[in-house]
């Protein structure tokens, strides 16, 4: 999968479990993304952009680091509690 399936499916999973946990990404406080190269950057942000609601944005950071397998995209997110 390129960056933007990959990206598309992370965001649907990380959905899924704010619903588990009782939130939801209007509440993300921060998230850092790992990205394994900055050049897929701009196609990751076009789908970030277009999932985060405007005015809801957590702070962030995205940094480059090697990642098994196929993997082109992690994410960590803190987000409150409902």
């Amino acid at each position: 999968a390129d960056i933007r399936e990959q990206t598309t499916a992370l965001l649907a999973r990380t959905g899924g479990l704010f619903a588990k946990f009782g939130t939801d990404k209007n509440h993300m406080i921060s998230a850092t993304l790992y990205i394994t190269d900055m050049k897929l950057r701009d196609e990751m942000n076009e789908v970030w952009n277009g999932w985060v609601n405007e005015g809801c944005a957590p702070a962030r950071v995205c940094v480059e680091v090697g990642l098994p397998g196929d993997y082109l995209l992690e994410m960590s997110v803190i987000a409150e509690v409902l």
